[in-house]
């Protein structure tokens, strides 16, 4: 049977047990919550995020209503419909949720990786809003607790994500140490042939490239352009993004055949990706224009 076929039947049952404890009277309130919140899981393994954050939320009223609302499973829960906002793109909810987890689960003592990444989250969004020194702060507080609880691949993320704001600050040699230092930890993590290696590869090739270090910048947008061939295809917009840059660096040079032909791919897939008037197709058509 096929994971999306038992998901279907798992959330049949949790709706089912909790349909069978509403006309249960003085049911326990830990198990109807505790229904909701895996049905929430469920939920959003299958990419509903809406029917997910109604479960977590039924689940956050009955635990508030009955335990307290400053208990740690009240702040686990905040925790999730935090990240269920954030993939709505509702940030000032999310950073809402995540800032009030953080609060009750520091309140419990101890130290976790839940806490490490709702700052992360949080530290994202004081940087959408260009509080670039708040940002950072939160961020680094976040990678502490993330190379003292998380697995390799997330020390990785947090690190790009510092390097990130860094770059966003305009502060590019810091910027340079944390994509370094991600790069060579998603390498060991989950080897050099990973989107994540090409993904961090292509921010480092464009500091480089920023700093006019342009030999090194091409190598990276190389390597980067290999593996997005190689995992996405020929004609994904990662492909074009490094075709973009390359060509820029080639035009540079005065290899003009080069570059063009750089540029016309890099069009060419973003023609098809994004229509005729996207911001990211008159720029490849500006360069093309310009060198004929």
């Amino acid at each position: 049977m096929s994971h999306f076929h038992y998901s279907i039947q798992a959330i049949a049952v949790y709706d089912q047990a909790i349909t069978i404890f509403h006309e249960i009277p003085d049911s326990d309130f830990r198990a109807v919550a505790s229904a909701y919140s895996r049905l929430g899981s469920l939920f959003e393994e299958k990419g509903n995020c809406e029917a997910s954050l109604h479960s977590w939320k039924k689940a956050l009223q009955i635990f508030s209503t009955n335990s307290g609302s400053d208990t740690m499973v009240v702040g686990e829960i905040l925790f999730h419909i935090g990240k269920l906002y954030d993939q709505l793109d509702k940030y000032d909810k999310s950073a809402s949720c995540f800032s009030e987890a953080v609060k009750i689960l520091r309140s419990q003592g101890e130290e976790s990786i839940m806490i490490g990444q709702a700052l992360g989250y949080i530290g994202k969004n004081y940087a959408r809003k260009k509080q670039y020194e708040t940002a950072v702060e939160l961020s680094t507080e976040s990678l502490r607790l993330q190379k003292k609880f998380a697995e390799a691949g997330d020390i990785a993320e947090s690190l790009e994500e510092l390097g990130k704001i860094l770059k966003a600050w305009g502060k590019p040699d810091q910027a340079m140490q944390f994509f370094e230092e991600a790069l060579r930890t998603f390498e060991e993590a989950i080897g050099c042939d990973s989107l994540e290696v090409a993904n961090c590869g292509h921010n480092i090739g464009i500091l480089k490239k920023k700093l006019g270090e342009n030999e090194i910048a091409l190598k990276y947008f190389g390597e980067a352009l290999r593996v997005h061939r190689m995992k996405e295809g020929d004609t994904s917009l990662n492909v074009a993004n490094n075709l973009f840059q390359i060509g820029q660096i080639f035009d540079s040079y005065g290899k003009k055949e080069k570059s063009m032909k750089c540029f016309e791919e890099c069009l060419k897939i973003r023609l098809e990706m994004l229509g005729d008037d996207h911001i990211d197709v008159l720029a490849a058509q500006r360069y093309i224009r310009a060198r004929r």
